[in-house]
């Protein structure tokens, strides 16, 4: 089991065991995608993680999280979705 943790200060996030003694699995942040137009995460208030495939893309998962700041296009707050296995991989 993983235990998966935002941190707004860094616009990063942090998995780790969910078991004693809780080891560091893997840091990392969601950054700006030029070619498909899409900006990275920050300010991010809540995450959620399903291993359900949610289709094409998705198949393994995925880790969402919300973005307190959409910077492509310029605009409010939205979801970045990114497949689960890109980050257990």
């Amino acid at each position: 089991m993983l235990l998966f943790v935002s941190s707004q200060g860094s616009d990063s996030y942090v998995v780790f065991d969910a078991e004693a003694p809780y080891a560091l699995r893997h840091h990392f942040r969601i950054r700006t995608n030029v070619e498909l137009g899409i900006d990275g995460a920050s300010e991010t208030d809540g995450l959620e993680v399903t291993t359900r495939s949610l289709g094409k893309g998705f198949e393994r998962g995925a880790f969402v999280v919300q973005d307190g700041r959409n910077r492509m296009p310029e605009a409010g707050q939205n979801l970045k979705l990114v497949p689960l296995q890109a980050i257990l991989d």
